[in-house]
């Protein structure tokens, strides 16, 4: 049976599936902002981010919590951790509509974890590219005195 503290899986999971979606917006927003170097609206993002990071952790660890009074209630090995497999043990002995939005869930948490992947690799390229291109223009500054544009005649 699924107590009412067990109940709260789901919804916990939901709610990480939300947030990350409002990372991933986040970041195609970064890009844009990256792209025109907002600094501020840049500072900005990353605040938000941040609060964001730190309610999935606060929602992963009531994940593993009611993940564990899932596996108690069912009496799964304590050496099982994958709520997939959770799900597979514990089998017909769980209510289907609890199985499925869980596993819909995580299925969409795995979807939007890849798609905020791809997004933030790109994001880091951006980045990456930004400072290439400020370290060759401090670089021409300040480089020999044959090179430098400083002390270059002219």
């Amino acid at each position: 049976m699924v107590n009412m503290e067990t109940k709260k899986l789901p919804e916990v999971l939901i709610s990480i599936d939300e947030t990350i979606k409002n990372l991933l917006d986040l970041s195609k927003v970064k890009q844009t902002v990256l792209i025109n170097r907002n600094h501020d609206e840049l500072n900005e993002l990353t605040e938000r981010e941040q609060k964001y990071i730190t309610n999935i952790s606060h929602l992963s660890k009531q994940q593993k919590l009611y993940t564990e009074q899932l596996k108690e209630n069912f009496e799964v090995p304590t050496d099982i951790s994958s709520i997939i497999d959770i799900l597979e043990i514990i089998g017909n002995r769980l209510d289907p509509n609890f199985r499925n939005t869980v596993l819909t869930t995580l299925y969409s948490i795995q979807e939007n974890s890849l798609e905020l992947h791809k997004i933030n690799e790109q994001n880091k390229m951006l980045i990456d590219t930004s400072r290439a291109f400020i370290k060759s223009i401090i670089q021409a500054v300040r480089g020999s005195v044959d090179t430098s544009i400083i002390n270059r005649r002219m």
